[in-house]
């Protein structure tokens, strides 16, 4: 008498569906351990550094190279 496995699924597949199933638990709990603590320091990731605000407005000429100097240096 012949068995299937589980309707046709071989083991390799059960295999990755197992890995997913433990990885994705694992994941989720750090993605929620950082946006807590991300929440709780107040910071954001990801945000663009004053010294390069300052550079993309030069280079886009909203400031003069006078300007540029004056405030990279309060900034600095």
């Amino acid at each position: 008498m012949m068995m299937t496995f589980a309707g046709g699924i071989t083991g390799f597949l059960w295999s990755l569906v197992m890995i997913l199933g433990m990885a994705l638990p694992v994941i989720l709990v750090i993605w929620a351990l950082l946006a807590i603590g991300e929440r709780a320091t107040g910071r954001k990731t990801g945000g663009t550094a004053p010294q390069e605000i300052l550079k993309t407005r030069l280079a886009k000429g909203e400031i003069s190279l006078d300007d540029f100097q004056r405030i990279r240096g309060q900034i600095t």
